[in-house]
């Protein structure tokens, strides 16, 4: 077989491999709106987010959130409070109040002494992993060259 009969086995090859290749491998592309506005939002949103605004915009709504959790808490926290006065009709239901509250002060803590001293044991465990962890990563770093000596 001569080298143009090969040729003429490889040009089907060669125009099915270019038809069946995926559009995504191909260098023409014709305009795609659908890509396009998806390109223009995403270069709109990468502007916001180097200038900062969209983060200064999301604090801004964070905070007024904030603000009026805190609002809404105290208004109805006082309001609750407003009402228990006003139910007070007496000075006997006054010192009722006034009792109440001092024992509620004056009651033993809930936790034993025994749970508070197992509490603390532990905590003291922990402090003392910690200091060794910080000691062995110190004789690590201590143990190191820096780059800029080396």
């Amino acid at each position: 077989m001569s080298i143009e009969g090969k040729w003429l086995l490889l040009i089907p090859l060669l125009i099915c491999s270019c038809a069946l290749t995926p559009s995504s491998l191909q260098g023409l592309r014709l305009y795609d709106k659908s890509r396009d506005d998806k390109a223009q939002g995403a270069e709109k949103l990468l502007g916001d987010l180097e200038s900062g605004s969209l983060f200064e915009k999301q604090a801004k709504n964070v905070s007024l959130l904030a603000r009026q959790d805190f609002a809404r808490y105290f208004l109805h926290a006082k309001t609750e409070m407003r009402a228990k006065i006003d139910a007070l009709e007496t000075w006997g239901d006054v010192e009722q109040v006034v009792q109440g509250i001092g024992d509620n002060l004056s009651a033993p803590p809930t936790i034993s002494p025994g749970e508070l001293q197992k509490k603390f044991d532990e905590l003291k465990t922990k402090i003392e992993e910690a200091q060794k962890a910080a000691d062995r990563l110190k004789t690590k770093v201590e143990g190191r060259v820096p780059p800029s000596c080396g």
